[in-house]
């Protein structure tokens, strides 16, 4: 029955869980920049794996101070390198901030991330 529950609802834990503990959240929004400054800062509640096709890569979920779930996608590898490199872990207040688009020595565009902990 849980495996057919999460499949229902994005923010269902594996596992046992409490349904009254999810009907005290809104389903979480995933956070997708579009300009430049644009930020998120929130506690970091936990940290899973989230695929497309073959590739891999790792998602946050931050609590903001609205008390809104918020899912943060670390496609990126600017951003998927901040992460790992400050340690981010459950319990941590987090700002990311897109930088904006920068150009490789090979010519690629890439987007670049901040990660601070506040």
């Amino acid at each position: 029955m849980n495996d057919i529950m999460s499949e229902l609802h994005p923010a269902l834990p594996p596992g046992p869980f409490d349904l009254r503990e999810l009907l005290e959240h809104e389903p979480p929004i995933t956070w997708r920049p579009k300009k430049d400054g644009e930020f998120v800062i929130g506690v970091v509640l936990r940290e899973f794996e989230g695929s497309r096709g073959n590739y891999t890569y790792p998602i946050i979920e931050l609590m903001n101070s609205k008390g809104r779930l918020v899912r943060v996608r670390a496609s990126a590898k600017t951003l998927r390198s901040k992460l790992e490199e400050l340690g981010v872990k459950p319990g941590m207040l987090i700002k990311i901030t897109l930088v904006g688009l920068r150009e490789s020595r090979a010519g690629y565009e890439y987007r670049l991330f901040d990660v601070k902990v506040v």
